[in-house]
């Protein structure tokens, strides 16, 4: 292994965001801005869907589609994937079956959206020397047309204008998370910042310095290239 490949693992220091209550302290006003989550089937408490039925398809063994939620349960061998994988096996649906439910019972797009802001706040906040690209939050909310007065007029004038309503609704939460992301960052704004989503948590790793990983670059290619002269 390489001394690039050595220092891009180390973790010099770990953020752990437990997402699974944090849209609860929103209001009902916010909340139903969102667009809905993927047709699926869900966890309890999951926020993404054990089987996404919206982007993929799945297969029992005799070749029939996996539609419904009682398709799953009453499932006999394996639920395939559409290149033939195994994905569930009804030994695992039955240790399962109680927590199995047709749509999340947690606010999984709002979710979706807080994560989305932690990491744009990262990427801010420091040299986004991976070019990590912005998280687009416009994307999860419905259509502005769709929110009208009681006189039947638009509440909002366009997307931007509801992504702002959004954006304050959640800046009372977000605040504090941004001031305890201060602290994790300390600084260290040229710094690797990685994020990993596992389960309901979001985890943020600090890696070294990127100037001392592109250092170390310039000295694997120098020595690469003396490898490559032919001896004198």
């Amino acid at each position: 292994m390489s001394d690039v490949n050595k220092l891009l693992e180390v973790n010099l220091s770990v953020f752990v965001i437990d997402m699974i209550d944090k849209p609860l302290s929103l209001s009902g006003e916010v909340l139903e801005k969102f667009i809905p989550p993927k047709r699926g089937i869900y966890l309890y408490n999951s926020i993404k869907p054990l089987l996404n039925l919206e982007d993929n398809k799945y297969f029992f063994e005799n070749g029939n589609t996996v539609i419904t939620l009682d398709d799953v349960k009453n499932c006999k061998g394996y639920i395939l994937d559409i290149n033939g994988n195994v994905v569930l096996s009804d030994s695992r649906i039955k240790r399962i079956e109680k927590l199995l439910l047709n749509e999340p019972n947690i606010p999984v797009i709002a979710i979706d959206f807080i994560i989305n802001s932690i990491e744009n706040f990262i990427l801010t906040s420091t040299i986004n020397y991976s070019k990590i690209l912005f998280h687009d939050n416009i994307n999860l909310l419905k259509d502005y047309r769709e929110f009208l007065d009681k006189d039947n007029k638009l509440v909002y004038e366009n997307q931007k204008d509801l992504l702002d309503f959004v954006d304050s609704g959640c800046s009372f939460l977000l605040t504090d998370i941004y001031n305890e992301l201060n602290d994790f960052i300390n600084g260290d704004i040229y710094n690797i910042y990685e994020f990993e989503r596992k389960g309901n948590l979001l985890i943020i790793n600090k890696k070294h310095d990127y100037r001392i990983i592109q250092y170390y670059k310039q000295l694997e290619i120098i020595k690469s290239l003396k490898n490559e002269l032919p001896n004198s």
